[in-house]
């Protein structure tokens, strides 16, 4: 962290959240094991740490990504994750409740995933 970063966070953390349309739109997806350390990386913890992963999935939400994981079992492609909830703030909820849940660390590749509908391959 650069002399920069700790001296205007909040400006940081605006940066970051403004990128998350971008990476849905040019990367493979956002996965929770990105956003729960980016909050670490940004100084955040208790409260605020979650706050700020309820914000970055509402996000992504809002640009319109579904949440997905691997299609495990060997099988390559991604499954949605229909069990999280029925509305964005029901998936918020049940992301953060399975991560706190899993004792609240930093998550591994093959957690939640948000990409956007038509750019991954289903699990076959």
């Amino acid at each position: 962290m650069t002399a920069a970063d700790k001296e205007a966070p909040d400006a940081r953390i605006e940066d970051y959240m403004s990128g998350l349309a971008w990476e849905l739109d040019n990367d493979e997806g956002v996965g929770m094991w990105t956003i729960v350390p980016m909050a670490g990386y940004f100084g955040l913890c208790g409260g605020a740490r979650v706050d700020f992963m309820r914000r970055a999935i509402h996000i992504l939400l809002a640009h319109g990504a579904i949440a997905v994981e691997p299609g495990g079992d060997g099988k390559r492609g991604w499954k949605p994750v229909f069990t999280l909830g029925e509305t964005p703030h029901g998936v918020v909820e049940s992301v953060i409740a399975d991560w706190l849940e899993s004792g609240g660390g930093d998550p591994p590749w093959d957690s939640v995933w948000f990409k956007l509908p038509g750019t991954f391959k289903l699990a076959e």
